[in-house]
């Protein structure tokens, strides 16, 4: 849908105006269309906006319970995204 891209492209350019992004990068044409972002934080360097898909946000109460089971999940989990940055 054009409108949809069309905003993805609006809020990266608000993102990097803004101030909050450095960088952005539209992915439109993948399986989940996402802006791909690098933030001037120290704590979150990099993240993904996902448009019209709300399976991130539903698996949150999942993944809350793995945490919550499994005490060593959330170093390992951050461990293996590092990783995955390289």
């Amino acid at each position: 849908c054009d409108s949809s891209k069309k905003n993805m492209y609006k809020l990266a350019h608000h993102l990097l105006t803004s101030g909050f992004a450095s960088e952005t990068q539209v992915v439109w044409k993948a399986k989940v269309p996402v802006i791909k972002c690098t933030t001037h934080s120290r704590h979150i360097n990099r993240i993904d906006i996902s448009f019209g898909h709300s399976s991130g946000v539903d698996a949150i109460p999942q993944i809350q319970s793995y945490v919550k089971d499994f005490i060593n999940l959330t170093p390992l989990v951050f461990f293996l995204k590092l990783y995955l940055l390289q």
